[in-house]
């Protein structure tokens, strides 16, 4: 059925618009300017500039183009006289605080008398500097207008500048007051760090107590610095490129799920002048993190420092060119019998790279084919199916989730771990739509939540099956699934008392949490992948399952890892084997039964076999003990297909290019040379159609028959624990429950924060989160040096405070860089004592 259309007329133009288009967004898709300051794509009208007003006839009064939707037969005029007179005083009124000199210069020779803008507010500066000259909105509302002068003074409102946190700073003396940031860091991204604050003249940008971002949990995920409409936020380091020549860049960001689409800027010396969100498939606001445009930035000059191979000779490094150590790596390879060599990828390689990796193995005739996947959480939902007869859908669906009214997130952070995933789920919740988190960690969608539910660790299965009591006495009808009954028994057999007990939440919230549920129906249930490592894994999940199944809602895995939606199709295709630490490659190279190791990505091995081969962008961690270190291209270098969360194939330019500098081959492209130089050659051809084929393939579904209730006896085997931890006297060391997350903000096997003084400002892997009650009853002040000390050995971290924990609580989130730390996150939750480290 064809979409409706509405016809009207703008400026005498017949033109078409689609229901629910506003009058700015009909001007616009048809390439009539109107000015605005205020609105943003996706959000309602907010405005506040009252620069897009337009004349409608039969209306007595103006209209703001951006509030007013368009009708069948509107008659619109953008642009008259007595409009460009009426919003030209707008904005000189808009302007008379801010600087306004750079607007009407023309660079003539009598320019003596505004040079104020070389001291724009306070701020070295001006348009010399100012990374938004050529690029303001300022500017083009100027030209638009033909404004020649201002009619008040400029007065500086002195207001003190930002300049404490990393990565950007603000002026607040540029400010316009378009309220685009405070939008977009409430209603897009969910932060709700900034707000107005002040009244009359003093109206600023602030944050709640004037706290700076890093004492406010900003998230540094740019989206401020892509909305201002001038440079009152703007990024360090990053200054005005007017005559300057660019080379713009697209790349996919991999260094989680969501694949970003992100642009970098180079200079013509090929430095790396800033990393900003591509534009060109929507509103900007709605892409990227700290991660992508901040970490990237601050290591690709370290990442791309080294160009050639390296080899290893008597201790000795020598660095050769492509075709000597292509050679070397194949004629070593062949001294080697197949079953004694080994093949290990890990990191964020591109998908076809994988493909050649494990297809070269093949060629190898090697069974030794493993991918490095500590957090095992694809394995296990398998292994639970398998069990079960039942199926859990894998990929993320954004078209479907208009149609859930609740959003449940068990133990996942959908802020930093899927960070597009959030956004849709935003949309979502600016719609009207609830959301619900339980997690026994730090949570950074807590804040967001109707329902808060922090139970304690490990006991997530005691929350659930509390919460689906509630559900069952708040809302008693049968349900007519297999087991329903069993279920029901063994509900009535775990006194609430002691169901709420166990899981450490308490009455009046998990009514709530059940009320919502009930009465914002249908939900959605999302789960990560730390609710599945640990030891109860199963019975979490198996709890989550009955509880989704009652309410008849929806149960959602989220993948926070770049492919890895095609781990069962490497398995299938090329008999993959998944690593969930290094121990099995270790015993088997001390037992010589791999001699010669090929690692694509990076692996943080203690032992090194007779041959070993590192293919990564940097030569960090294992690849200093490499033999052979072959070089290949970051991600900002060279492209190629990445399956995101949803099971998308997103597929980046091949390669960098800017004229006068060098640039290093694709993964893909070194593993094909080294193929040839064995006298073999890969289908490289072929690789879209065989990654869409492993994406296409559907498990059987309801392999045990119809969907049934799984029984829960095994949940209550041992007797339950007090609900709050007891602290001992200060300076006393005493067990607390340690949680273990993933920090992503790692790439080429280098952690950001050991790289970036930024990122170790606001994600530190060395950090020990503590409730601020704990840290005062042991006696630890925050930023304070301590041990963590464990079944496994000592952790070396800095004391952080968050309210977020419950006593007795803390949480780790280490790069997996040695074995230790693999060991750890393999076990999801520990048992520690901290002490205060002997410098």
């Amino acid at each position: 059925m064809p979409e409706p259309v509405i016809k009207l007329k703008i400026n005498g133009m017949a033109v078409e618009a689609r229901p629910g288009m506003t009058v700015l967004e009909c001007a616009r898709s048809h390439g009539l300017f109107i000015p605005s300051l205020c609105d943003l794509e996706g959000l309602p009208a907010f405005a506040g500039c009252r620069l897009c007003l337009v004349e409608i006839a039969r209306r007595p009064h103006r209209s703001p183009a951006c509030q007013t939707l368009v009708e069948e037969g509107m008659e619109i005029v953008t642009s008259s006289p007595a409009l460009e007179e009426l919003r030209l005083a707008t904005f000189e009124l808009i302007l008379s605080e801010h600087p306004y000199f750079c607007l009407m210069c023309q660079e003539k020779a009598g320019c003596d008398e505004l040079k104020t803008t070389m001291v724009k507010a306070l701020e070295p500066g001006g348009c010399l500097f100012c990374p938004r000259d050529g690029d303001c909105e300022l500017q083009r509302v100027a030209e638009y207008l033909k404004l020649k002068r201002v009619a008040y003074e400029f007065e500086d409102r002195g207001q003190s500048l930002w300049q404490s946190d990393p990565f950007l700073t603000h002026n607040p003396n540029l400010c316009i007051l378009c309220g685009r940031c405070v939008r977009v860091c409430s209603e897009v991204r969910g932060e709700n760090v900034l707000s107005f604050i002040g009244r009359g003249p003093q109206t600023a940008i602030g944050t709640f107590l004037e706290r700076n971002l890093r004492e406010s949990d900003c998230s540094f995920c740019g989206a401020c610095l892509d909305v201002c409409p001038v440079a009152a936020f703007s990024e360090r380091g990053v200054t005005a490129v007017r005559g300057r020549r660019i080379y713009e860049h697209s790349f996919i960001c991999p260094l989680c799920g969501s694949l970003c689409e992100l642009e970098a800027e180079y200079l013509e010396d090929a430095r790396l002048r800033r990393i900003i969100p591509e534009s060109s498939g929507g509103p900007v606001h709605g892409l990227a993190c700290a991660r992508g445009r901040f970490g990237l930035r601050e290591i690709d000059d370290l990442v791309r420092g080294e160009l050639f191979p390296v080899l290893q000779e008597d201790r000795r490094l020598l660095s050769v060119t492509w075709e000597e150590a292509l050679a070397a790596a194949g004629s070593l390879l062949k001294k080697y019998r197949p079953e004694g060599i080994a093949l290990v990828s890990s990191g964020s390689v591109t998908a076809d790279s994988l493909l050649a990796f494990y297809q070269l193995g093949h060629l190898l005739r090697t069974d030794n084919l493993y991918y490095f996947y500590p957090e095992a959480f694809l394995d296990r939902i398998a292994a639970f199916e398998n069990q079960h007869g039942i199926e859990v859908r894998r990929k993320v669906d954004f078209k479907e989730l208009e149609r859930y009214r609740t959003f449940v997130l068990v133990d996942t952070d959908l802020k930093s771990e899927a960070l597009a995933f959030w956004l849709e789920v935003k949309k979502e919740l600016r719609r009207g739509a609830r959301l619900l988190v339980l997690d026994s960690g730090l949570n950074g969608c807590g804040q967001t939540a109707g329902v808060n539910l922090r139970c304690l660790p490990g006991k997530e299965a005691e929350a659930l099956l509390a919460l689906l009591k509630r559900v069952v006495l708040k809302s008693p009808q049968l349900s007519f699934y297999a087991g329903y009954h069993r279920l029901l028994d063994e509900l009535n057999s775990w006194p609430e008392e002691r169901l709420t007990r166990e899981s450490g939440l308490g009455q009046a919230e998990l009514d709530r949490a059940a009320e919502i549920l009930l009465g914002s129906s249908p939900a959605l249930f999302i789960f990560g992948e730390r609710f599945l490592r640990q030891p109860r894994w199963a019975e979490n999940l198996a709890a989550l399952w009955n509880l989704q199944l009652r309410l008849e809602s929806g149960l959602l895995p989220v993948t926070g890892k770049a492919n890895e939606l095609l781990i069962p199709g490497f398995k299938n295709l090329f008999g993959l084997k998944t690593l969930t630490s290094t121990e099995k490659i270790e015993e088997a190279i001390r037992a010589g039964q791999i001699k010669a190791l090929y690692v694509l990505g990076d692996l943080p091995l203690e032992d090194k076999p007779e041959l070993l081969i590192v293919q990564k962008p940097l030569r960090s961690g294992l690849a200093e003990k490499a033999d052979i270190f072959f070089t290949s291209g970051s991600c900002l270098e060279s492209g190629g297909f990445l399956v995101d969360l949803a099971g998308r194939i997103k597929c980046g330019p091949r390669e960098l290019r800017i004229p006068g500098t060098e640039t290093r081959p694709a993964d893909i492209d070194i593993i094909s040379r080294l193929a040839e130089t064995l006298g073999q050659s890969l289908e490289i051809e072929g690789y879209r159609g065989i990654l869409e084929s492993m994406l296409g393939e559907e498990p059987a579904r309801n392999r045990g028959g119809s969907l049934s209730y799984l029984p829960m006896l095994a949940v209550f085997r041992e007797p339950g624990k007090s609900t709050e931890f007891e602290i001992g006297t200060t300076g006393r060391p005493e067990e607390l429950e340690v949680i273990v997350g993933d920090s992503l903000d790692h790439y080429g096997g280098l952690a950001m924060a050991n790289l970036s003084p930024g990122f170790k400002a606001i994600r530190n892997p060395d950090w020990l989160w503590l409730n601020p009650r704990d840290g005062d009853r042991l006696g630890f002040m925050e930023g304070q040096k301590v041990v963590l000390e464990t079944a496994d050995g000592g952790l070396a971290l800095e004391v952080k405070y968050s309210s977020g924990l419950r006593p007795g609580t803390a949480f780790i989130c280490p790069v997996l860089d040695d074995s230790k730390k693999i060991k750890l996150f393999g076990q999801g939750i520990i048992k520690g004592t901290v002490r205060i480290k002997n410098e």
